[in-house]
């Protein structure tokens, strides 16, 4: 499967234009701040949408790819299948949905935390996305794109301007205090 697409290339050039990698690399190399920042920030955005790309890719094509080469796989939602229709015929299928029901605080819109994502999700999203370590706004990338928030994408780009500054910055302060 990896062979095959063309997009897991992609995000290994992706990896490798990571802008918290280059950014003390070119500080050590003698760029100076600005030339690092205007260097730096096309890049970084050039990266995010890479990945964005890539994990809207991977979350929709991949994903189902794999789940239908897999035999196993196939084997257990036959098995679902099966078990679905005896436990419809039993009449235990409804108790089920009962049940599972009652966990329907996780997705229910009156949610306090699906309302307070709604209401403050940008200023998250963008937090996340100016803070210097890159985990988080990988995780927030997937995280917007899972449940299909564009905005906060678009959020999150922005946000990527000001992460640019804050390690430009950042390594420039740290190369000073080194005497560089």
């Amino acid at each position: 499967m990896f062979k095959r697409h063309w997009q897991f290339k992609g995000a290994l050039v992706l990896a490798a234009l990571n802008v918290d990698v280059w950014c003390p690399v070119l500080r050590w190399l003698g760029v100076g701040p600005w030339k690092i920042f205007f260097v730096l920030l096309p890049t970084a955005l050039v990266g995010m949408l890479g990945w964005w790309a890539f994990w809207h890719w991977f979350r929709r094509k991949a994903i189902p790819e794999i789940i239908e080469e897999n035999a196993k796989m196939q084997e257990a939602i036959k098995l679902g299948k099966k078990t679905h229709q005896v436990l419809k015929i039993s009449g235990q299928w409804n108790l089920i949905v009962k049940f599972a029901k009652s966990f329907s605080k996780a997705t229910d819109p009156n949610n306090r935390l699906i309302k307070w994502v709604k209401r403050y999700g940008h200023l998250a999203v963008f937090g996340l996305g100016a803070e210097p370590l890159p985990a988080l706004r990988t995780l927030c990338l997937i995280f917007c794109d899972s449940i299909g928030w564009r905005g906060g994408i678009y959020t999150l780009i922005f946000s990527d301007i000001l992460h640019v500054a804050v390690i430009v910055w950042g390594w420039n302060k740290i190369f000073s205090l080194l005497g560089y």
